[in-house]
């Protein structure tokens, strides 16, 4: 290779490098989310939750997942295992109607929703340790 398509081919890697450096700095919020995301369908045996499937977990966090993945029609991620607290509000009766309302009673329960975007769409219900 000639010195000067030496130094472009380098310059070009280099500038590829540093794009790549500064994305993954100004968006590290979404990137360690999705890395947790990952790390925890990897790690842990985790359930799906699909629009249209009947709930077999009575836990709160399984009931609520069919009940997002239902109003979303995307799947939802879960690890059923986890310690959970039963609530009356949801497991006798009345069901939220809204996806923002199922997010914010996860949230207030102790859990983190990641949406996922790559490789598909879907909801990682993860119990927050912050």
């Amino acid at each position: 290779m000639k010195p000067r398509a030496r130094r472009i081919t380098i310059g070009a890697a280099a500038l590829v490098a540093v794009v790549v450096a500064v994305l993954v700095v100004a968006n590290w919020a979404t990137v360690r989310d999705h890395v947790e995301a990952w790390h925890v369908q990897l790690t842990r045996t985790t359930v799906i939750a699909v629009a249209g499937e009947r709930c077999s977990n009575l836990s709160l966090v399984g009931r609520l997942s069919w009940e997002l993945a239902d109003l979303s029609a995307c799947p939802v991620i879960f690890e059923p295992e986890e310690p959970i607290v039963m609530c009356g509000g949801v497991s006798g009766g009345a069901a939220p109607q809204s996806i923002r309302n199922v997010l914010g009673f996860l949230t207030y329960r102790g859990y983190r929703v990641v949406e996922q975007c790559f490789p598909r769409k879907a909801y990682i219900v993860v119990r927050d340790k912050r």
